[in-house]
């Protein structure tokens, strides 16, 4: 027996159409109208599906993919708001895919960027501390110099 999502709110499947939404209209040019759709998936992302069961194999697909979508919403939020010249905002979503994922070089790379076309060279210089740091710790190559944004 299957459930009529028609007839059942799930958590996550409203999270996953409000995301489709939002990335859809901010592919289709609606940009206000996205970043008001993906605010809404990002405020219904709670946690990690399943997360009181992270043993159990059958809940690791839609966890992980949940999760993804969860990045992808986070990216696209902070680059609505740096090509706005919204870099507080950038910069606040920008750490937050970082909270969700530490080794996301693109994110580091960004972040890194963002705060330095900013002036906050001390924050910059910080972040490429950690992003230095994170590459190495996975035994990636370090960066040379001060990426610029790199837009998603």
């Amino acid at each position: 027996m299957r459930a009529n999502l028609d007839r059942l709110d799930v958590d996550v499947e409203a999270f996953f159409r409000d995301a489709a939404d939002g990335l859809r209209l901010l592919a289709d040019g609606a940009g206000d109208d996205a970043q008001l759709a993906l605010a809404a998936a990002d405020r219904q992302y709670a946690g990690d599906v399943y997360d009181d069961e992270p043993y159990d194999d059958w809940a690791q697909p839609l966890r992980e993919h949940a999760r993804a979508v969860r990045l992808d919403v986070l990216r696209a939020l902070a680059e609505f708001h740096r090509r706005r010249g919204e870099l507080d905002e950038a910069v606040r979503y920008l750490r937050r895919i970082l909270d969700v994922e530490a080794y996301d070089e693109r994110a580091h790379r960004t972040l890194v960027g963002v705060l330095t076309d900013d002036g906050r060279h001390g924050e910059a210089r910080r972040a490429m501390a950690r992003y230095t740091a994170a590459m190495r710790e996975i035994g990636l190559p370090t960066p040379v110099t001060q990426p610029s944004p790199t837009p998603f």
